[in-house]
């Protein structure tokens, strides 16, 4: 399998306020850009994506109770990166499984009281209404990366974790497309002329449009197994996620040491059009894609370029 893969280095930091993560990624020289920022005004009006140009990507991680009590108000890891628009790259997010499942006592790792679901989002993934943080179990700019395992795994004192997620990122002139979205309208029966005195008043009833809020078109992170719960890249791994439908593949894990070893990888390609309109080609190449075209051949490929991340 032939990816053009960069592994960015990765700089973190805990915080529990938006004020960290709204802070600007530091990209060099490059300015980056905001897909997200279509104009709304809780957002703001930075610029679009062009292909080769720099986005600004920010990866936001739930992290273990044991250690939000330790940094006081910290609940969220960041992990911030400079992708290069429309280039296949692949994002190792370091310590991501003992942030979020362990804490440590003395020298040794111990699972979390209480791993319950934990969750990695993308910040601006979200839905129209909620653009910048995205709403776990609704949108797909956030996704399930760590489970408790005494259903899945066999044990309760056992975990579930994902190793390998798909990032999609489409865009239409640079930007996300919030296809079909609406805010709700104000209900208002009356025509003003500028004085108190109305020009017309209907006699109907005012209608209230509600909102229609939807995810941007083609992003947010792909599943990885079938609506029957079947990983596609191995069928011996187990299925983790909010809904049918929208789960990721899988490993159990009963010794915390071995969590603290594993990293989550993410894999982000592109689709539809830059600033510029010229066509976004790498999502073709992401491994979902591939796996259509080499059948058998997939496994093997991908569990060397799995080890070449791990090492």
């Amino acid at each position: 399998m032939f990816f053009r893969v960069l592994v960015v280095a990765v700089f973190v930091w805990l915080t529990g306020t938006a004020g960290v993560v709204d802070a600007a990624v530091d990209c060099g020289t490059a300015v980056a850009c905001y897909p997200w920022a279509n104009g709304n005004p809780r957002v703001g009006n930075h610029k679009p994506c062009v292909s080769g140009g720099r986005m600004n990507l920010r990866f936001m991680l739930d992290v273990a109770a044991e250690t939000s009590a330790a940094k006081g108000a910290a609940s969220t890891a960041v992990y911030g990166f400079c992708p290069v628009v429309d280039k296949l790259e692949a994002f190792k997010l370091h310590s991501a499984h003992s942030v979020a499942t362990l804490y440590s006592a003395g020298n040794n790792y111990n699972f979390s009281k209480n791993v319950g679901r934990k969750y990695l989002s993308v910040y601006g993934f979200g839905m129209s209404n909620s653009t910048l943080f995205p709403e776990k179990g609704l949108s797909a700019g956030a996704v399930v990366i760590a489970e408790n395992g005494d259903f899945l795994c066999g044990s309760d004192r056992s975990v579930a974790i994902v190793h390998t997620l798909i990032l999609d990122i489409g865009l239409h002139r640079g930007r996300f497309n919030y296809i079909g979205a609406r805010g709700a309208s104000s209900p208002g029966n009356t025509v003003g002329n500028g004085t108190t005195t109305p020009i017309e008043v209907s006699t109907e009833a005012p209608v209230q449009e509600g909102e229609v809020s939807v995810q941007p078109a083609m992003v947010g992170f792909r599943p990885t197994c079938t609506r029957d719960d079947v990983c596609v890249f191995d069928s011996a791994s187990v299925c983790i996620g909010d809904q049918n439908g929208n789960k990721n593949c899988a490993k159990c894990y009963t010794s915390p040491k071995e969590v603290a070893e594993q990293n989550i990888v993410v894999w982000a390609s592109y689709e539809g059009t830059d600033a510029k309109g010229h066509p976004l080609l790498s999502g073709g190449m992401n491994p979902l894609i591939y796996n259509q075209f080499a059948g058998n051949m997939l496994k093997n490929d991908f569990d060397n370029l799995i080890r070449r991340m791990k090492s």
